[in-house]
């Protein structure tokens, strides 16, 4: 309330958007509201009772011809007759609800590997019994492997059942499907399906996508569908440290091994998303990625999504650990989607070579002059052979000059 507030705001009260007015009540602003009740410590005012026909009730504030400030703030309505008894209709996937018309994503799987397989439960969240109807899965790869609706199949009020779908791993590429199913509240029911099959990894590589086994999160992470690698990615907001994205690389050989990642650029994204890595549990690294430009200089995977090379850590175990989160001064949304891993080669042992940088040798002033030291700039690597040595000439004694064998040497033939 206040003193420059109108005290003829106007309000418009609707059955439905842009349905008939049920009520049209002006509110005098100035004073604070009371007799209504009160929520949360705050004051409400009544406006009225009315009765809408279906599941939608809209309330309009606008400043026509007002003589004054006016303010929008909260609204509370309450259901004061039993409501019909009618079926109501609730899909999900998990936790998540799935809307009609909507998406479900398979996510991603290697060509040749077991199925994609997504589970959703259809509930009567109704009073009045759910009649079903049998359901259709159309595209390229996708089936029905739980049992389908017979005709007219009653779900009662509260009771719940299950539709599982695969999509078949035999060929590579992405795919796009269909499920349909008809019942009486309001039917059908249908949501698009799709997934990406990829081409198996060379050895050594390794690849988990957000919508894979060895990825999951904590705190709350929205979908992102139809965008990313495999189709589908996940973003978080603020600041909190509470929301974390773990990728579980398991069953690995001990060694070095490069990581890549990917994500959706966009100039809302944060210039500083905190990864870490861990050797099983124990910290191994960590890397912070400007998520505001695409990826660019790692790995070109299957369907030519891009990758950025954001570390490289050394396994002793079997278990490599990613994470993503949302750390304290994280300064944009963050987005997880898929890593990629990669054994890299063992370094070659250093090879032990013999480098002569000098020689000396002495003489006695009788006889040859003998080698006696060699000096090296890396280790030297010895090696002895035995061998005999043969001449057409006499051995010389240890007696006979260097100056009279030369002489002997060089002396003509008769």
């Amino acid at each position: 309330p206040g003193s420059d507030r109108a005290n003829n705001a106007p309000y418009v009260i609707r059955d439905g958007v842009a349905g008939a007015v049920l009520s049209s009540p002006q509110v005098n602003q100035r004073v604070a509201p009371s007799g209504g009740t009160s929520d949360g410590g705050r004051p409400f005012s009544n406006l009225g009772t009315v009765t809408i026909t279906g599941n939608t009730l809209v309330i309009e504030l606008s400043n026509t011809a007002t003589n004054g400030v006016i303010i929008a703030d909260a609204f509370r309505v309450e259901r004061i007759t039993a409501a019909p008894s009618v079926p109501q209709i609730e899909v999900k996937d998990g936790a998540a609800t799935l809307l009609d018309n909507g998406t479900l994503n398979f996510g991603s799987a290697t060509q040749g590997g077991a199925a994609l397989t997504k589970t959703v439960t259809v509930k009567n969240t109704g009073a009045a019994d759910l009649i079903l109807q049998p359901i259709v899965v159309g595209g390229t790869g996708f089936s029905l492997v739980s049992a389908n609706f017979t005709p007219g199949q009653t779900l009662a009020p509260g009771a719940s059942v299950n539709i599982t779908v695969q999509l078949s791993t035999a060929t590579a590429g992405t795919f796009n499907g269909t499920l349909s199913f008809g019942h009486n509240d309001g039917g059908p029911f249908d949501l698009s399906l799709n997934g990406t099959i990829n081409v198996a990894q060379p050895a050594g590589v390794y690849l988990i996508d957000d919508g894979d086994s060895g990825f999951s999160v904590s705190g709350s992470w929205s979908n992102v569908a139809g965008y990313g690698y495999g189709s589908d990615a996940k973003a978080a907001t603020g600041s909190d440290g509470t929301k974390i994205a773990t990728w579980n690389f398991t069953g690995l050989a001990a060694g070095n091994y490069r990581i890549s990642a990917t994500w959706l650029p966009g100039s809302d994204r944060a210039n500083n998303a905190a990864y870490t890595f861990k050797d099983g549990v124990n910290p191994a690294g960590s890397a912070t990625v400007n998520q505001k430009v695409a990826p660019a200089g790692g790995p070109v995977v299957s369907g030519g999504r891009p990758f950025s090379d954001i570390g490289t850590v050394t396994v002793t175990g079997s278990t490599l650990v990613i994470q993503l989160t949302n750390s304290t001064g994280t300064n944009g949304l963050i987005i997880a989607d898929a890593i990629r891993i990669e054994l890299l080669p063992a370094a070659r042992p250093a090879i032990p070579r013999f480098v002569a940088t000098s020689h000396s040798s002495t003489s006695t002033g009788a006889g040859d002059s003998q080698p006696t030291a060699f000096s090296t700039a890396a280790p030297i690597i010895v090696v002895s052979r035995t061998a005999k040595l043969f001449s057409d000439e006499a051995v010389p004694t240890p007696k006979t000059t260097a100056a009279n064998t030369l002489a002997r040497l060089l002396k003509k033939p008769k």
